[in-house]
């Protein structure tokens, strides 16, 4: 299944939804974002991705580099990668831009102003019913996973966080085998939702997702 599939049976544009993307180091969370919001642009949507972890001015240079970019057609996506942020602050970068979609990446870099974590949370959730737009925020998990034997994110995970998996329509929990076992397939992304799980492939040489 390619990215765009699963997000289009997820998330209905045009309409208010709050959605998580999580898993642990170099499962491929910004990869799925970066080609969620590539999926999206070349449908016609209009992308706002939030990156606070480092300067990512060169985050879809890698897809310049296989096509032609004269050949690509022109993607409104406009990557805001000022630190740090608050949920106030995304909001007042948001007016007026007529996003389609918010990306942020991620969670846990957003400045909390003396708040919580649920602070902001609930700051995001009413940031998407605000501009009635899908946002996606990508988020560490915590690494009470990698004590365990089996090392697959569950959705109570995140409430080591003190995270309430309710307030999000979705949640997209990211998980590699082959990161633990060199004997699983280094194709195979799985991705647990809340009720079920998706199968996405991924190009280790580049990656990303195909």
């Amino acid at each position: 299944m390619k990215v765009c599939e699963l997000i289009s049976n997820e998330i209905e544009f045009g309409k208010a939804g709050l959605f998580l993307v999580g898993g642990r180091p170099a499962m491929g969370k910004t990869a799925f974002a970066r080609s969620v919001s590539l999926a999206m642009a070349e449908k016609g949507y209009k992308i706002g991705y939030f990156s606070f972890e480092h300067i990512q001015c060169d985050l879809f240079s890698d897809t310049k580099k296989t096509k032609n970019e004269g050949d690509m057609p022109k993607l409104e996506i406009d990557i805001l990668d000022t630190v740090p942020e608050t949920v106030k602050n995304i909001e007042d970068n948001c007016i007026d831009k007529y996003y389609d979609m918010v990306i942020i990446d991620y969670l846990q870099l957003i400045d909390r102003e003396d708040g919580s974590g649920i602070d902001v949370i609930d700051g995001l959730r009413r940031l998407a019913d605000k501009l009635d737009i899908p946002v996606i925020v990508l988020s560490q998990l915590p690494r009470t996973i990698e004590t365990r034997d089996d090392h697959r994110p569950r959705v109570e995970d995140l409430s080591v966080y003190r995270i309430d998996a309710a307030i999000f329509d979705q949640l997209f929990l990211l998980y590699r085998g082959s990161l633990y076992d060199d004997k699983e397939n280094p194709s195979k992304m799985t991705v647990i939702k809340k009720i079920g799980e998706d199968i996405l492939e991924w190009d280790e040489k580049s990656r990303s997702l195909l």
